[in-house]
C-alpha cells in the first residue's frame, strides 16, 4: 500500500502568523515526512524549488 499526502495547516490561533505544509509518503515498511513552515505564500513560492531539490537529494540507507 502506498499513500502520499500533502497537508496545509494554518494554526487556529490568530496570533500565530504562519502556515505549515506537510508531505507524507507511507509504504508498507517506511513512512517519510517532510514539513515546511512559512509566513505567507510569497515566501513559500520563493523557497519551493530549493525545498523540492533538498527532498530529492536525500537517499535512504536503511529502514
Amino acid at each position: 500500500m502506498l499513500l502520499t499526502r500533502l497537508i496545509r495547516h494554518a494554526p487556529m490561533d490568530k496570533n500565530i502568523k504562519y502556515t505549515r505544509s506537510i508531505y507524507s509518503k507511507k509504504t508498507e515498511t517506511t513512512h517519510l515526512i517532510f514539513s515546511i513552515k512559512y509566513k505567507d505564500q510569497e515566501t513559500y513560492d520563493e523557497y519551493k524549488d530549493q525545498y523540492s531539490a533538498f527532498k530529492k537529494s536525500l537517499e535512504q540507507y536503511a529502514d
